[in-house]
């Protein structure tokens, strides 16, 4: 069996002697397709070549047609000197790469690549270089950027699609085909008259501050640049505990958009989080103790770990088995062996009734809890009695610690009837403000002000204001 493989760039005068000669002394000459322009160079020189258009025909998609032109390639090989000629240099076509893995007796002559168009008419030699047909595997891109094989109307509109998620429709780019350059927006390159294996759109380097789309590295920069000593005053005179208190709001007004249901909000919000955490980041960096990429590198390895069930060999088929499993890896990767030490592992600064609700639920799995409904209740009233017994004696030290058990045992009521006291709080005390504003309006409509009525009259209107 003798294959060459032959890279034949993109234009007639690509092809390089060592290819010319190869071409000449085999007794094959396959091309992929007639639709391109090797076929048309092969026939100006009256060189006979086969094609594997009925590859084309009978493969089902992308994956298995460069499979099937490698497997046509070698086949033909076993019975014929054989050169099968591609578009471009070697590293650009799907199919050499399957051939490159075959470890088969196979010589390979590289050709021009079909980005060289672009350096040719941009001068630039520092681009990212993907495929058409690669695009969409690839979350993130840097600019600037250049996706050859950009073949037909329909690939240049998924590339559209998914680049103009990535850094905006109306982004400048140059789509580079025939021999001819052309600068549009991205939107517009699915509406060019001709397309081919050699057209190349170039995406060149944008403007930070006047890019369309940015991602989260983005916003890492942006507040490097803020910190630094021509950036923000306000910005640069911050630390970790000076802006501690904005992450819990920041945290809230988030909650509060989940709530309303508003998806514009919604977004803002998530972005303000995020910030907060890219501030610290940013901070940290500064002092040398670690950078966004240790962040997003341990929360990673965290998410891998705790899914044993995902990434590895465990099975579960219920989000409780899910839980289940995600609890126990959490307790190895923080080395807890001792079920008070997941109590202490709690944050102390948390709202201290979402703090109760998950001490109690922590202490429940080591099987510490009210069996029943009646024993938690019968709590409750203990603790209330021993409150109005610290009352009594008016002793305010015990009376503080007293409240402390009770609102802890009413909480715990709450989480045994499988509710989550913060959020059945929450509903309580919406419902008071409601029933408050009703009751405001009543008075007023009345031609009566707040704080001159009777204890009677307050009663009467509260009654009235439960009926709205």
């Amino acid at each position: 069996m003798k294959l060459t493989v032959i890279g034949m760039g993109t234009r007639a005068e690509d092809c390089t002697l060592a290819a010319y000669e190869a071409i000449q002394n085999s007794e094959l000459v396959l091309v992929k397709t007639e639709k391109n322009h090797i076929a048309a160079f092969l026939k100006e020189r009256g060189i006979a070549y086969g094609t594997l258009d009925s590859v084309y025909e009978k493969s089902r998609n992308f994956d298995s047609l460069n499979k099937n032109l490698a497997s046509a390639a070698l086949t033909a090989a076993k019975t014929a000197n054989t050169c099968y000629l591609v578009d471009g240099a070697l590293a650009e076509d799907r199919s050499v790469k399957i051939l490159l893995n075959k470890r088969k007796p196979i010589t390979f002559i590289d050709g021009v690549s079909k980005l060289s168009q672009v350096l040719q008419r941009t001068g630039d030699l520092t681009y990212t270089a993907v495929s058409a047909y690669d695009v969409e595997e690839n979350a993130r891109f840097t600019l600037p950027l250049a996706v050859y094989d950009v073949d037909t109307a329909f690939t240049a509109s998924e590339v559209k699609l998914h680049l103009s998620n990535l850094f905006g429709e109306e982004t400048p780019v140059y789509f580079c085909v025939d021999g001819s350059v052309k600068q549009m927006l991205l939107y517009e390159i699915d509406r060019v008259k001709s397309y081919g294996t050699g057209a190349t759109l170039y995406l060149p380097k944008a403007e930070f501050l006047s890019k369309q789309r940015y991602d989260f590295y983005d916003l890492v920069e942006i507040i490097r640049m803020l910190r630094l000593p021509n950036g923000c005053p306000w910005d640069r005179e911050q630390t970790h505990e000076t802006i501690r208190q904005n992450m819990i709001e920041e945290a809230y007004e988030l909650v509060n958009a989940i709530d309303s249901g508003d998806a514009d909000n919604l977004e803002e919000e998530s972005g303000d989080v995020l910030m907060q955490s890219a501030f610290h980041a940013v901070m940290a960096k500064e002092e040398g103790s670690f950078d966004i990429d240790d962040v997003t590198t341990r929360v990673c390895k965290k998410l891998i770990f705790r899914h044993s069930h995902v990434f590895g060999t465990e099975k579960t088929t219920s989000a409780e088995e899910a839980l289940a499993i995600w609890n126990r890896n959490k307790k190895v990767e923080k080395s807890q062996k001792l079920a008070s030490e997941t109590l202490l592992d709690l944050p102390t600064c948390l709202p201290q009734l979402l703090r109760a609700e998950k001490t109690k639920s922590r202490a429940a799995k080591v099987n510490f809890d009210w069996k029943t409904f009646a024993d938690v209740m019968a709590k409750l009233k203990e603790e209330t009695a021993e409150v109005e017994e610290a009352v009594s004696e008016n002793n305010p030290d015990r009376i503080r610690e007293e409240c402390g058990d009770f609102l802890l045992a009413a909480a715990c009521v709450v989480s045994h009837l499988g509710l989550h006291p913060e959020m059945v709080l929450k509903e309580g005390t919406d419902k008071f403000v409601r029933r408050f504003t009703n009751m405001e309006k009543r008075i007023l409509a009345d031609g009566k002000k707040m704080g001159e009525l009777t204890d009677e009259e307050y009663d009467a209107y509260w009654t009235l204001s439960k009926k709205d």
